[in-house]
């Protein structure tokens, strides 16, 4: 853990120092929409679940006057339910939260196209409390934390048309998730600690850990201070080893964002 938090750091303050002397232009975005996946986690149950949720997300961006250097941050929480066709009985509330902190730095570019390359962080929390005849109510929750490799694409394709598309996968992450469902000592020991619960795990990489989040968006300019947007996500992951997790999701944003 300390070693990824040392990572971050250095990836953080190793920016062009040229950087902090530019003007820049900022961006606030919020959007909602419907997600759709499926999950089969070993650690949690054998079976297969699928699940929706609805969801919403709060981006802000700042970015250089010449476009070369984009920082952002982005935060989604999804609500919904996941289901087997196994039980009958199984009823699940589940919660997800992510954040992300991102930098691009523009490699090529022309008049019309600007092709990124950047690092970033990632947290994402999947939070499941169950109810069933059987065994009443229980838990069961899976987080990961990463340090990202990103690219990304910017293509204006007319004076209000905008198209985005990005790819990020992780280079290391910390993976959490409690050995059995339900408190275990570690977790009633530290329940007055969720940052404790959430940041104890094993460092994971590329042979233990895989996620890959492709997304693609489209921005309407409808004045020189609001954009219409959509965007669609894929997320997928898959681990290895001392967790055997796989968990696909759709995910299709609309929204607002605002330039200042």
């Amino acid at each position: 853990m300390i070693r990824i938090k040392i990572i971050f750091l250095t990836v953080l303050f190793l920016f062009p120092l040229g950087v902090y002397s530019q003007k820049f232009s900022h961006r606030v975005s919020l959007e909602g929409g419907y997600s759709v996946g499926a999950l089969k986690n070993f650690e949690f149950s054998p079976m297969s679940y699928s699940r929706s949720n609805y969801l919403v997300a709060l981006g802000y961006s700042f970015e250089t006057s010449n476009a070369k250097d984009i920082f952002s941050f982005n935060a989604q929480y999804d609500s919904g339910k996941m289901i087997t066709p196994n039980l009958r009985q199984f009823d699940c509330s589940l919660q997800i939260g992510s954040i992300r902190l991102d930098y691009f730095r523009s490699v090529m570019s022309n008049k019309t196209l600007n092709f990124y390359v950047g690092g970033g962080y990632q947290s994402d929390v999947d939070f499941c409390m169950m109810l069933n005849d059987y065994w009443g109510s229980t838990f069961s929750f899976l987080a990961t934390h990463s340090l990202n490799f990103n690219i990304a694409l910017k293509w204006q394709v007319a004076p209000r048309h905008r198209l985005s598309t990005s790819l990020s996968v992780p280079v290391v992450a910390l993976l959490v998730q409690p050995p059995y469902n339900n408190v275990n000592e570690f977790i009633y020991l530290n329940q007055n600690n969720i940052l404790r619960i959430l940041f104890t795990g094993k460092v994971a990489s590329w042979n233990q850990f895989f996620r890959l989040n492709y997304q693609i968006g489209y921005i309407y300019s409808l004045s020189r201070v609001i954009d219409l947007t959509a965007h669609y996500e894929l997320a997928f992951y898959s681990t290895y080893n001392h967790i055997n997790s796989t968990s696909l999701d759709n995910r299709f944003r609309v929204g607002a964002a605002f330039k200042f």
